[in-house]
């Protein structure tokens, strides 16, 4: 549930309705509260954070280790039967991490300038080894043990909605002021449990 407020005052000092722009940033505040919940976990949602196992391979903070598509592959090897699918599989990445890859060698090649989704044209690396990456700014800050990336089977995953978005407004009379409030109700899900060498989340944890 997400809330803002207008006071009659500020209404009346500009020449621009306020409404449609409080509304709009009710929306974008529900739509990183999903995104918040489906990486670190929210309340009764435990997040990929919860459900990835941690790859064996961790990025040195102290070292200066950088995200390449080596790694990332790594932990797709990690998923076992679910990750031999590209398509299925979609990297999510830190925003510190991601510009990474965008250095990362093997998407450097000059033989990339040709491609309308060339690295070195478009400024971002669509897709690693046929999967695509995401990239979220929802990760917690860089420390030990924090996740860095995930390697995710994304057909076992599932948001069920049990309540969609809503947007209300109310007048308070007593504080002269219109109140807008969002709520929805929805889940994350896990369909099959992960076993030992068959995993539906991977993560690259860092290290100090």
């Amino acid at each position: 549930i997400s809330q803002t407020f207008m006071d009659n005052d500020v209404d009346e000092q500009v020449l621009v309705n306020l409404m449609p722009m409080l509304v709009d940033s009710v929306a974008r505040a529900h739509a990183r509260a999903v995104d918040n919940a489906v990486i670190n976990g929210s309340g009764s949602i435990t997040g990929l954070d919860g459900y990835a196992t941690a790859n064996s391979s961790t990025l040195s903070i102290s070292g200066g280790d950088a995200l390449t598509a080596a790694a990332l592959l790594g932990a797709r090897k990690d998923m076992g039967k679910y990750g031999i699918n590209p398509s299925d599989v979609a990297y999510v990445v830190s925003q510190a991490r991601y510009y990474e890859l965008i250095e990362d060698a093997g998407f450097a090649d000059i033989t990339d300038v040709g491609s309308d989704v060339a690295t070195k044209i478009t400024g971002s690396v669509g897709a690693v080894y046929g999967s695509p990456v995401v990239v979220s700014d929802s990760f917690a800050s860089e420390a030990d043990g924090v996740p860095a990336a995930f390697a995710v089977n994304i057909r076992n995953y599932v948001i069920p909605r049990l309540r969609g978005v809503t947007v209300e407004q109310d007048y308070e009379v007593g504080n002269q002021r219109r109140v807008i409030v969002a709520s929805q109700a929805l889940g994350f899900e896990e369909l099959v449990a992960d076993a030992a060498g068959n995993r539906s989340a991977v993560k690259i944890d860092l290290a100090t």
